[in-house]
């Protein structure tokens, strides 16, 4: 299964953290993860608020229920604004895999003599 997790919260120290040790937990491998940071202040009110957005791919090498999955997920932080949805149900797919180029051996030069004859 490969799928795009993303998430929005109050960002509090740790946040990163907390996502990876439970994303683990789930037995999901990160292949990609990216977070942002923005401050906001509500109108009328001076306090600031510090909210996280983060998004990511994460894979697992066995078929899961998207549905049991986001409901981990929501349920390990009520807090946070949780999506996760499958790109690739199979169990077979690695991020890491690519076909290697086939490389190929540089053209044979036809060199000429370019040394200088003493006369």
């Amino acid at each position: 299964m490969v799928g795009v997790v993303s998430l929005q919260g109050l960002d509090t120290p740790g946040v990163l953290e907390k996502l990876c040790d439970e994303l683990a937990r789930m037995n999901l491998d990160i292949t990609a993860l990216s977070a942002n940071q923005a401050v906001f202040t509500r109108p009328g009110s001076p306090d600031e608020e510090k909210r996280f957005t983060i998004t990511g791919m994460v894979r697992a090498f066995a078929p899961r229920d998207i549905a049991a999955l986001r409901s981990e997920l929501e349920a390990f932080e009520p807090s946070w604004r949780v999506g996760i949805h499958e790109l690739d149900p199979s169990p077979n797919f690695s991020a890491f895999t690519t076909r290697t180029p086939q490389i190929r051996p540089p053209p044979k030069l036809n060199r000429r003599n370019t040394t200088k004859s003493s006369s």
